[in-house]
């Protein structure tokens, strides 16, 4: 069984998610933390991925798509990637951002950490923010997280 909130449904990414799914990935804002001028070919790819029916027995990424449950209007991806041999797994989401600040995304996060660890029986979650995105850092913090390393100069966002 899917994660869901009272706020919110989890359900697999979809040929029909397509235009969402763009418009999140080439949003500047949602973006300025995550990747810079990501090609329509490189977005179609990871679009294909993440259509792709998630394997519970195997390595990798799960995509899912958050809706608001009142209305089915989307909000954002989110994804779990898991190593079954290490019961370890690794968080990621993207909102748009006319619902930041509503605590959607620590409400999406409480329901994933849950499913990682009830339902995969996951020993280990991590993320990988970058260390300006405060908001993130803030989202995954109330959860529980902590900082435990820094990987310098791990990406290149804004020209840095």
């Amino acid at each position: 069984m899917l994660p869901a909130t009272s706020r919110l449904t989890f359900g697999p990414v979809t040929a029909a998610d397509r235009a969402f799914y763009y418009a999140l990935e080439r949003h500047p804002q949602v973006m300025r933390y995550v990747a810079e001028n990501r090609t329509d070919d490189t977005i179609e790819a990871m679009f294909s991925e993440a259509c792709q029916p998630w394997q519970r027995d195997r390595d990798g990424w799960m995509s899912l798509l958050m809706r608001l449950r009142s209305t089915g209007e989307p909000v954002g991806i989110y994804g779990l990637q898991h190593c079954l041999a290490h019961r370890r797994g690794e968080l990621g989401f993207l909102l748009m951002p006319h619902f930041w600040g509503q605590g959607l995304a620590s409400e999406a996060t409480a329901a994933m950490i849950a499913y990682a660890f009830d339902e995969l029986a996951l020993h280990k979650l991590t993320a990988v923010v970058t260390a300006v995105h405060t908001g993130s850092l803030r989202v995954l913090e109330k959860q529980g997280f902590e900082r435990e390393g820094l990987l310098r100069e791990q990406a290149w966002l804004d020209g840095a």
